[in-house]
């Protein structure tokens, strides 16, 4: 009685910005500048493109909060000589590793081994079936404790 119904969860809408004047990255609190992502909805929270200050992934940290005018931000770091610097090599290293990553696969997909995990993959979701993976399961564990 008198709260207020949750709506959905919407979705950030985030698109690619270059911040070429140093602000503050609303998930880590670090230094951004240069490569990061913007969301253009109501929360309009940026983000570092990849790693951040103690952030493995600052842009899937985004987007795994929701999208709202009353969105939690980080607390703004304070600025020490060298974390402009210590940022662009983080973005270099975010950049470098969406390369390799995407190249990778292009060339596991050349190989058709995408296309064989897709089918194995299939293969056991066709194959499933609970009573038997549960009495391998408790056969396994009685193993391991005869064993031990």
């Amino acid at each position: 009685e008198g709260s207020t119904p949750v709506g959905p969860l919407q979705c950030h809408s985030a698109k690619e910005h270059c911040f070429l004047r140093p602000t503050w990255c609303d998930v880590c609190g670090g230094i951004l500048v240069g490569d990061g992502w913007q969301c253009t909805g109501p929360c309009r929270l940026k983000c570092h493109r990849g790693v951040g200050q103690g952030t493995a992934n600052c842009h899937a940290a985004l987007l795994q909060m929701p999208c709202a005018k009353s969105a939690e931000r980080h607390e703004k770091g304070t600025y020490k000589l060298g974390d402009i610097t210590k940022q662009l090599g983080r973005n270099v290293h975010s950049r470098v590793k969406e390369l390799v990553t995407r190249e990778g696969l292009k060339e596991q997909r050349k190989l058709g081994n995408v296309d064989k995990a897709k089918e194995l993959a299939n293969e056991v979701a066709r194959r499933w079936d609970e009573d038997q993976v549960k009495f391998y399961f408790v056969a396994a564990l009685f193993i391991a404790v005869i064993a031990a």
